[in-house]
């Protein structure tokens, strides 16, 4: 055993930074074969984002995260205007999720499900 190593001072890892916040205003929730569930969302300047599989949903910060560790605020229902929901679901077709299920309203209903003894009395 190398004695130097023994007499090595330990150093804390520095911390990983919490990844941003992306706040989402147009978006639809697909549902794969598999399971698994992914958000399209429509960014700014009309530009067309996909994610990669949810991992976890916060109904209190009303967020989700996907396995890539990336946290959307969805501030906003599902999208349902006509144009905007067709060019989502245009690019959910275009990326191989074709033939996913949509999910949004059963993703929103939970984004927004109070805990029991919050309702109103």
């Amino acid at each position: 055993m190398n004695p130097k190593l023994l007499h090595a001072h330990p150093v804390a890892a520095p911390e990983v930074a919490e990844p941003p916040c992306v706040d989402v205003y147009a978006w639809r929730a697909l549902e794969t074969r598999s399971g698994s569930v992914h958000l399209v969302m429509l960014r700014e300047g009309g530009v067309v984002r996909n994610t990669s599989a949810v991992a976890a949903v916060d109904p209190g910060l009303r967020t989700v995260t996907t396995s890539s560790n990336r946290r959307y605020q969805m501030c906003l229902p599902p999208e349902d205007e006509e144009l905007a929901k067709a060019i989502l679901l245009a690019n959910a077709v275009r990326i191989g999720l074709g033939g996913a299920h949509d999910v949004s309203e059963r993703l929103w209903a939970q984004l927004t499900a109070q805990p029991p003894g919050d309702g109103v009395r």
